[in-house]
């Protein structure tokens, strides 16, 4: 286990009494019992009080524009694939101003680590009231008071992130232990740590939260999707810290997603119906340009002239893949025949029928699909080869 004495001691900006330090000393617990160095760890932040965090750690830091913190911090995983990579800042500015990149990377599940320092306010501009601003908040710009605040933890177990867990500064041992293993979970992994602001947060504070947080129990299973959505609308009298929901570690490497999102397209989810879930595949269109026309090249409601022939008024538009899907679709209607998209790899195309969307929308619509002459629906997908299938 590292020191954590090596990720520095240096004065800060706070205020006396502010959540934020014993964030930062929870921190600094968690990098020091996940045994990293300060080279192999960088941390990217916005803009705000709790922003500042990473500028009293020896870390490497990259410092952004208001709310952009996890575009920027999977750009530079995306980069820099062996670094530890940490995006920390506050709740106006990571579920505010960066609402929507939260969203983003709730879909895309890059292998980053998020903290948030939920003080439920925007201090660094003297009280406003944040998202998760309790309904009712009063402030300058809120005189009436705020209105029903957001969600952020069900939010993201709602849309299966893939590590959502809920700390408190005032229990820096435990948060350190949740800092550890979000940084070992292979995902997007995200800790809202509830901190007290002082001065201008005069209900949730230390004594507030201190009455109602309790560590989950080692019996729950964060696991059970449906508990953890029910865990994660507990608030008021019992406030639940730990982690809530702990998905599959698959990431977008896993998934093909920075290569595609950079050079062609995005990823889509099937699985075979009625087939175990061992064989499902996660599989590859050609390319989102692709892909887009040929959803709209296969729509009946949106081409008079779907169907396979509609593929040939793409032809100059979409890849040679497109030439040989279309030519292999009417050799065979059914089965499993290998063809090589890209030589040397072990992609092939498939054809299956009665393919079922997962969780997330494919820019393809499989709802519809192709159909032969029998009027049997057929789904034509480029594939990673998977053992058995």
């Amino acid at each position: 286990m590292t020191d954590a004495a090596i990720f520095g001691k240096y004065e800060t900006a706070w205020c006396p009494g502010c959540g934020n330090h014993g964030l930062l000393e929870g921190v600094k617990r968690g990098l020091a019992s996940a045994d990293l160095l300060p080279h192999q760890v960088i941390f990217v932040s916005g803009i705000g009080q709790a922003a500042k965090a990473p500028h009293y750690l020896n870390c490497n830091l990259f410092n952004g524009l208001h709310g952009r913190d996890l575009a920027a911090a999977t750009g530079v995983k995306l980069a820099n694939h062996k670094a530890t990579v940490i995006a920390e800042s506050g709740d106006g500015d990571i579920y505010g101003e960066g609402g929507n990149h939260f969203l983003a990377a709730l879909r895309r599940n890059p292998d980053i680590t998020v903290i948030i320092h939920d003080n439920q306010v925007y201090a660094l501009t003297k009280g406003q009231a944040s998202p998760t601003s309790a309904a009712g908040f009063s402030s300058k710009t809120q005189p009436i008071g705020a209105p029903e605040p957001m969600n952020p933890i069900t939010l993201a177990v709602s849309q299966r992130a893939g590590f959502v867990a809920r700390g408190f500064t005032g229990r820096i041992d435990h948060l350190a232990g949740l800092v550890r293993e979000a940084i070992a979970y292979r995902g997007l992994a995200i800790i809202d740590v509830l901190q007290p602001c002082v001065s201008f947060n005069h209900v949730n504070t230390f004594k507030w939260y201190q009455e109602r947080v309790y560590e989950l129990p080692a019996e729950y299973d964060p696991t059970d999707w449906h508990a953890a959505l029910d865990k994660s609308e507990e608030w008021g009298e019992r406030i639940p810290i730990g982690v809530i929901w702990r998905g599959p570690e698959r990431t977008v490497k896993d998934k093909g997603v920075a290569r595609d999102r950079l050079n062609r397209g995005h990823p889509v989810h099937i699985v075979l119906a009625g087939a175990p879930e061992d064989i499902a595949a996660d599989i590859q269109p050609v390319g989102v340009q692709m892909a887009s026309k040929l959803g709209v090249a296969a729509h009946p409601e949106l081409n008079p002239h779907a169907g396979l022939n509609a593929l040939h008024t793409l032809d100059g538009q979409l890849t040679p893949a497109t030439e040989r899907l279309t030519g292999h679709l009417r050799q065979r209607w059914g089965g499993v025949a290998p063809v090589d998209l890209h030589k040397g790899t072990a992609e092939r195309i498939r054809i299956l029928e009665g393919c079922q969307p997962l969780e997330r929308r494919p820019p393809l619509d499989l709802e519809k699909g192709f159909r032969n002459d029998q009027n049997r629906p057929v789904r034509a997908i480029a594939a990673k080869h998977h053992a058995g299938s």
